[in-house]
C-alpha cells in the first residue's frame, strides 16, 4: 500500500470509529444496572378514638347554651382533632316531646343542640342508659331520626353491635344497660362477634351513682365481658370516675364519670377522657383526667394529671399517663 492509499485508509477508519461512537452515545445503554422499583411504604391501619363520659345537654346546660356559652371553651381544640371517632354516652334523648314516663328525673335535649356535637366532631354515641326511654317511644324515634340526619353513628338501642371498619381493621361496639334486665345474652353475642372482628369495645351503664369504687357486681360483669372477648370496657352511670383495671388481655374503665352535665356535687367534678389508638397488634391508651369549672370540663394541670392517673390506675405501669396492651390475632 502506497503512502497516499494509507492516508485514505486511516481517514476512512477514523470516520467509521467516530460514527460508531455517536450511535452508541444516542442508543440506550442496556448494560446499565436496572433501576430498582421504588419502595412502597406500608402504612399500618389504625383507628383513633377519644372516649368521653356522660354528655347531657338539657336542663341548665341548655340554658347556658342558649346564652351562647361555649361548654368546651376550657378544653384545647387539639383534643378533638385528628380522631376517627369521638365517643360519648348521650344521657338524654333528643326530642321536643312533652310526654314522659313517670319518674323523678326525665332528661332531654333540644334538637338544635345537636350542632354542639357536630362542632366538636362527636360522631359516635352510646344510647344504652337509663334515660333513653324518658320520653317514651317518641323520644327514642326522634333521637334516632336526628342522629341519622346529622350523620352521627350510634349504638346501644339494640343488642346487635355497631361494626366500624377502616382499611382492614374492624371494631365492634356494644352498648349495654346493666341497670335493669338480663344482660346474659350479650356474653355469647360478644364471644361470637369477637371471632369476626379485630376488637370488641363495650360501653356499659352500671354501678351506683356517686360511688368512687366499683361494686362487686360491676367487677364480675366487667371481667366476664373480657372473658367473652371484649378488649375494652367503658363504664358509665356513677357520675364520677372509678378505677381502671387491666384484666387478662383487656382493660376495664369502671367509670369515666361525666363529660358535660349540670350536677353540682363536687364528686361529679372528677372526669376522665381516654385517647385510644388501635392497630392490629396493640392498643395504646392515654388518660386525660379532667375537672369541672362552672359546668365546663377542663384538663388537669401536669402535676395534678400525673397524680390522678396514678390514683385511677395504681396497678398499671404508666408512662406520663400512657400505657399499651399488645394483642395477637
Amino acid at each position: 500500500m502506497n503512502h497516499k492509499n494509507f492516508k485514505i485508509f486511516i481517514f476512512i477508519l477514523f470516520f467509521v470509529f467516530l460514527g460508531n461512537h455517536f450511535i452508541k452515545a444516542k442508543a440506550p445503554n442496556i448494560y446499565l444496572k436496572k433501576q430498582e422499583s421504588p419502595k412502597i411504604e406500608q402504612i399500618e391501619a389504625s383507628i383513633k378514638i377519644l372516649a368521653l363520659g356522660d354528655l347531657m345537654l338539657g336542663r341548665y346546660i341548655e340554658t347556658l347554651i342558649f346564652r351562647n356559652e361555649n361548654m368546651f371553651v376550657n378544653l384545647p381544640k387539639e383534643m378533638f382533632e385528628n380522631k376517627d371517632y369521638i365517643l360519648v354516652n348521650l344521657e338524654n334523648p333528643i326530642t321536643l316531646s312533652e310526654k314522659s314516663i313517670e319518674k323523678s328525673i326525665n332528661l332531654k335535649m333540644h334538637p338544635k343542640n345537636i350542632k354542639i356535637l357536630k362542632e366538636k366532631n362527636i360522631n359516635l354515641i352510646s344510647l344504652a342508659n337509663n334515660h333513653l326511654e324518658d320520653f317514651l317511644q317518641q323520644g327514642i324515634s326522634d333521637t334516632i331520626k336526628y342522629l341519622e340526619e346529622a350523620k352521627i353513628k350510634y349504638f346501644g338501642i339494640y343488642q346487635e353491635p355497631l361494626i366500624l371498619e377502616k382499611d382492614d381493621l374492624k371494631i365492634a361496639f356494644f352498648g349495654i344497660n346493666a341497670l335493669w334486665g338480663n344482660i346474659d345474652p350479650y356474653y355469647n353475642l360478644i364471644q361470637e362477634t369477637a371471632t369476626k372482628v379485630d376488637y370488641v369495645i363495650v360501653s356499659i351503664h352500671w354501678g351506683e351513682e356517686y360511688f368512687s369504687q366499683p361494686s362487686k357486681t360491676q367487677i364480675k360483669i366487667g371481667q366476664k365481658l373480657i372473658d367473652s372477648g371484649a378488649s375494652i370496657v367503658l363504664g358509665h352511670h356513677p357520675h364520677t370516675t372509678q378505677p381502671i383495671e387491666k384484666y387478662k388481655n383487656g382493660i376495664i374503665f369502671y367509670s369515666l364519670g361525666n363529660f358535660v352535665f349540670d350536677q353540682i356535687d363536687p364528686i361529679t367534678f372528677k372526669e376522665l377522657g381516654v385517647n385510644i389508638n388501635i392497630d392490629k397488634e396493640e392498643i395504646k391508651f392515654e388518660l386525660l383526667p379532667m375537672t369541672v369549672n362552672h359546668f365546663k370540663p377542663e384538663l388537669l394541670s401536669s402535676n395534678e394529671k400525673l397524680l390522678e392517673c396514678k390514683n385511677l390506675a395504681p396497678e398499671i405501669e404508666l408512662d406520663n399517663c400512657m400505657f399499651s396492651i399488645e394483642f395477637k390475632h
